[in-house]
């Protein structure tokens, strides 16, 4: 959420009222969020970027709608997808690999 309005001088207003939108989840106040900072943003690709991160947001609502309401059910993390995240990149078509130069 803060790289959708990280481009404003405003204190964090426009990024706290997104937080707050997202946590109570109140889908309309996102949307309505989302649009103005798409208005007030200048940069087309600044825009582009915004809207994605709403279109992210938005296509994963049901979680954050499950995250609001039962949040102290659920127990977890998100180490599968970081493991996943890491070897993908990793051994992906430019791959990386592991020294033990460098460990302390």
């Amino acid at each position: 959420m803060w790289s959708s309005t990280a481009h404003f001088n405003d204190e964090g207003t426009m990024y706290y009222a997104l937080k707050d939108a997202v946590e109570w989840p109140d889908k309309n106040m996102v949307k309505g969020i989302f649009k103005q900072i798409i208005e007030k943003t200048d940069s087309d690709t600044k825009k582009e970027a915004v809207k994605n991160a709403q279109k992210y947001i938005l296509n994963n609502w049901d979680g954050i709608e499950i995250q609001s309401q039962r949040s102290e059910e659920i127990i977890g993390c998100s180490a599968e997808g970081h493991v996943s995240h890491v070897l993908s990149d990793r051994l992906s078509s430019r791959p990386k690999g592991w020294s033990k130069i460098g460990i302390a």
